[in-house]
């Protein structure tokens, strides 16, 4: 009986050959590498950067290709003798840029996690290597992610698409790819009839795929961004639901707020709690109308499954709680005044990526022109620059130019005046006057001056560096003056009253005199409490702080009361008014039960059960 000769040694000395090779060449690689040169040969950037590369990943030594890749640029940067003007120069080069992307990159991702995948996994080498010579994609991921990311499960998922793609459809879909895996990091569960499904997210790309290759939807996934896609592909439909969306609503998508309009508002659900729904789902919502939290499914649902970037947005005003559609008509802008109340606040949403909370006008602000992805992807190259120059101890002159540059270069884009107030606080000799932080806090208020979020970070400037050593009389004025400027230019942002209010509380002395506490908080109600989320967090804070003192109780739901009448108390028909004024109602009633009054806390809730009866009359 004949034997099969043994091949595997002689496939042992060839992997080992192999191996000794690619570790020798990519040695010499690294050793030759020069950032600057242009990027002959190469489509991509640097063609030695890239011989680099995949020398390293296919030996497995990405440490080593980490730091290499940031001796290099150091090099580079102390070669250029820190002059401005040839930091910019670099910031022109392929080569330089793309090594500056990957040392990002390999900041944020560990670098034994990605060794690990490539021991474990044939096709990673393959994925990794693709994915570190092509620089738009480790520069569209460090833009992207975010701290409550699981990169174990991102990569996992990423590198899974990949697998099963073929080139063309790798490069036409890279975007899709990588949100798909930025959202479905963690498990997004459908409602199937009556039962709970997990979304498989390789097949939920591979329907996206399928119906944009198909022409099936109303955009063209292929040239969206990252940062869009992951409001499309975190629709928790089945597929089921995604198909009768698909064949069943069909809007123009600039005029996708009809699918909120459209569906009929059912009054008897809102008053009574009605449930006209066989199952929950398109069709019957549709088929029965709903109220607005109904209507912001349908309509955003519908959007995201026809490849419309698009979210629910909840909020609270005069009318109560609410719920709106936000959704994008083109490729530039954010429109979230479909179903909006026009005197409604800051509403908020949930990002489909982080799962934490995300307000409305964050939405708004990257609409605006200034907020260009090009001029901002150019500015964090420079604040990466800056950062990768102070951790070395390199030309603090030209780090402060490059953060400036960046901001002139996206103004809006927080990040960088974030940057700027650090580097200004590092400074020791000399340290930064107050002159300095006074025009800090001036450009940002005139920078802001449409999306006034970051007015609260000038305040932090001036509170912390500008009226540090100022008294409790002036701290006091300038904190009534700042309030009463957020809501003469910003009148629809309540929302930042209340959280400018609160940090005004907490920085109340413990010795305060009640006297005192009766001013500030009288003068706050009169100043804001025409605002019924205003009014709410004022007087129950009122009551709180003060509640201690015993005697002075009933004095201050007295004013609280009073300033009720004044502001707030319309005795309103509308049912959703009347339900916000009866809410309040109960609640003075209890400060009273609690002060010990328990004859007016009697009268008030006969008062609130009376309105609550006539209200419920549809």
């Amino acid at each position: 009986m004949s034997s099969r000769p043994n091949h595997k040694p002689y496939r042992q000395r060839v992997l080992l050959w192999l191996t000794a090779f690619f570790l020798v060449s990519g040695l010499e690689a690294l050793a030759a590498l020069d950032l600057r040169l242009p990027a002959d040969g190469s489509k991509l950037g640097n063609a030695g950067l890239e011989k680099t590369i995949a020398t390293r990943v296919r030996s497995g030594d990405i440490d080593r290709l980490a730091d290499r890749i940031h001796d290099k640029l150091l090099d580079t940067l102390q070669t250029e003798d820190g002059a401005p003007p040839a930091v910019q120069e670099l910031l022109n080069t392929p080569g330089w840029r793309h090594a500056l992307i990957l040392h990002r990159f390999f900041q944020i991702v560990p670098l034994s996690q990605i060794e690990e995948n490539l021991a474990n996994s044939e096709t990673a080498i393959h994925f990794w290597v693709w994915l570190l010579t092509h620089p738009q994609m480790p520069q569209t991921f460090v833009d992207q992610v975010s701290e409550h990311d699981d990169l174990t499960r991102v990569f996992s998922i990423w590198e899974t698409i990949f697998s099963k793609e073929t080139a063309e459809q790798r490069e036409t879909y890279r975007n899709l790819a990588l949100a798909t895996a930025l959202v479905h990091d963690r498990p997004i569960h459908a409602m199937n009839a009556s039962e709970e499904e997990t979304i498989d997210p390789l097949a939920r790309y591979q329907l996206f795929r399928s119906n944009a290759e198909r022409k099936r939807l109303k955009t063209r996934l292929h040239d969206m961004s990252v940062s869009d896609l992951v409001w499309v592909v975190d629709v928790a439909l089945d597929d089921t639901e995604i198909e009768w969306a698909l064949t069943r609503v069909s809007y123009n998508r600039r005029k996708w707020g009809k699918a909120y309009s459209d569906i009929d508002y059912l009054m008897e659900r809102a008053v009574l709690g009605e449930d006209p729904y066989e199952v929950y789902s398109l069709s019957e919502i549709e088929r029965h109308g709903g109220i607005c939290g109904d209507q912001t499914y349908f309509s955003k649902n519908t959007a995201k499954a026809n490849g419309v970037p698009a979210t629910g947005i909840i909020g609270t005003g005069a009318r109560g709680a609410h719920a709106w559609l936000a959704y994008k008509p083109d490729s530039d802008e954010w429109d979230t005044s479909t179903g909006r109340y026009e005197d409604y606040s800051n509403g908020s949403t949930r990002h489909p990526q982080t799962h934490q909370p995300f307000a409305e006008f964050d939405l708004l602000i990257s609409s605006d022109r200034k907020m260009r992805p090009e001029a901002i992807e150019r500015a964090e190259m420079m604040i990466a620059t800056a950062q990768l120059m102070e951790k070395n101890n390199l030309s603090t002159a030209v780090r402060s130019q490059l953060i400036e540059q960046a901001i002139a270069t996206a103004p809006l884009h927080a990040p960088n005046w974030l940057a700027y107030i650090t580097y200004l606080e590092s400074n020791q000799e000399p340290s930064t006057t107050q002159a300095q932080w006074q025009d800090v806090v001036d450009d940002i208020e005139r920078t802001f001056k449409a999306h006034p979020t970051m007015w609260l970070t000038a305040r932090d400037i001036t509170l912390k560096h500008l009226l540090k050593d100022a008294d409790k009389e002036t701290l006091e004025k300038n904190h009534s003056r700042f309030r009463k400027e957020l809501a003469r230019r910003f009148p629809a942002r309540t929302d930042l009253i209340r959280q400018v209010f609160e940090e005004q509380v907490k920085s109340l002395p413990e010795n305060t005199s009640y006297d005192d506490l009766r001013k500030f908080f009288r003068d706050t109600l009169s100043d804001f409490g025409e605002d019924s989320e205003n009014f709410k967090l004022i007087s129950r804070t009122y009551f709180d702080k003060t509640k201690k003192l015993g005697n002075q109780s009933k004095e201050v739901v007295d004013d609280i009361h009073k300033s009720f009448s004044r502001h707030i108390d319309q005795e309103s028909s509308d049912f959703f008014r009347a339900g916000v004024e009866i809410g309040i109602l109960r609640d003075i009633a209890s400060f009273y039960g609690q002060a010990g009054e328990a004859r007016m806390r009697e009268k008030l809730e006969k008062e609130a059960d009376k309105r609550e009866a006539n209200s419920s009359k549809i």
